[in-house]
């Protein structure tokens, strides 16, 4: 693995160089897209280390989503369906094993350090700042260990930034296919985890609040992508319907909808 990765950093090193020579000797600037290519490959390739060391059993968490891909279903008791698909994809592919599980995770966290990359890049018109952001994503303990453990967050957090990634483009660049891609990409964080519902309140706040974008509230292309988001979202509803929406009712014991709204600073 060492090797492999050596040969592919010098290989892609000779092609986009991480030192750029300006004119004159002393007229050097660091190529940050280089940098984040072969930053990417050396945590992906000891993140990979990691998961095949045979000691690191799965989390009991792992485990249970891990019997949910055997059985596949609509959706399940506590959670959306998706994490259950996307592992049976990698165990059907690399066989029944946590390093196959584990894959999943890896994969994911890549996909979400490029969907960073380009979104930030978009935004600010800086390797700099993107290759920074990046570093600062996976400096972070949580995502760190969601790029090796795989959780439902795992793939909401990837679907929630793919989903701000493409309301920027719609809301900021005026590109209307993008809401659409945005009720896409929303739909699948919601498959992932309901959590990402939060993001449909934050968004409608900040066009309220916004002078410059509120006219989006007037047009249909925003409740065109909640509406692609809800269709996607069958089904869960589909396998509630025919569980006595059990999903719903565990949900709501965990937000204690029954003692009403409790705040606790502490």
């Amino acid at each position: 693995l060492g090797i492999t990765c050596s040969i592919c950093v010098l290989t892609f090193n000779k092609y986009y160089p991480l030192i750029i020579s300006g004119e004159g000797t002393s007229n050097k600037r660091i190529s940050y897209f280089s940098l984040f290519i072969q930053v990417a490959v050396l945590v992906s390739a000891f993140r990979l280390s990691y998961i095949a060391a045979f000691k690191h059993a799965l989390t009991p968490e792992e485990a249970q989503y891990w019997d949910w891909s055997r059985h596949l279903d609509w959706s399940y008791y506590s959670k959306p369906p998706l994490i259950a698909y996307l592992i049976r994809v990698f165990t059907e592919l690399f066989g029944q094993s946590a390093f196959s599980v584990r894959l999943s995770a890896i994969t994911l966290s890549v996909i979400l350090g490029i969907v960073t990359w380009v979104f930030v890049k978009e935004m600010f018109q800086s390797d700099k700042i993107a290759f920074f952001s990046i570093l600062l994503l996976n400096l972070m303990p949580l995502f760190s260990a969601g790029a090796i453990i795989i959780t439902t967050d795992t793939p909401m957090t990837l679907f929630w930034a793919w989903t701000l990634w493409m309301l920027y483009r719609a809301i900021f660049k005026n590109k209307i296919n993008a809401w659409y891609l945005s009720g896409i990409f929303l739909g699948l964080g919601l498959l992932s985890k309901y959590t990402m519902v939060l993001l449909i309140p934050c968004i409608l706040l900040y066009l309220i609040f916004s002078k410059e974008h509120r006219f989006w509230l007037t047009r249909f292309e925003p409740y065109m992508a909640c509406l692609i988001a809800f269709i996607m979202c069958f089904p869960i509803f589909y396998w509630n319907f025919s569980h006595d929406w059990v999903t719903f009712k565990h949900v709501a014991v965990q937000a204690n909808v029954n003692q009403g709204f409790i705040l606790k600073p502490k």
